[in-house]
């Protein structure tokens, strides 16, 4: 897995690719971690992801309440149809706010994560 950051101000953006599984699941954590103390919305670029495993969805979810419980959102936004199909059959997607685009991502973070 390789994680690419773009900061701005009130967000991040991390452009993954590979596969997220445990082997990488450290550094996506210190990661998420890194932009949850830095009062960051997250956007999540799972274009170039082609599998997700369980330990990587853990992750996600759990900083999805703390971001949550500060009023900050984690999104996400290019989801291929084999990954959506597993937050299908996981409910991950009744959590997580997924979107074809950044601008339609950014939309909803600017407008305090009103739809």
């Amino acid at each position: 897995m390789d994680i690419d950051s773009n900061i701005k101000s009130n967000y991040v953006v991390l452009n993954i690719s590979g596969t997220m599984s445990v082997e990488g699941i450290r550094v996506f954590e210190k990661t998420l971690n890194q932009y949850y103390e830095a009062k960051k919305n997250i956007i999540i670029d799972l274009k170039n992801v082609t599998f997700i495993d369980s330990s990587s969805l853990g992750i996600m979810v759990l900083y999805f309440t703390r971001l949550e419980k500060r009023n900050r959102h984690i999104v996400l936004i290019n989801v291929n149809d084999e990954i959506n199909e597993l937050f299908n059959i996981s409910g991950i997607i009744k959590l997580f706010r997924v979107f074809d685009s950044l601008e339609d991502a950014l939309d909803f973070i600017n407008n305090g994560g009103d739809p």
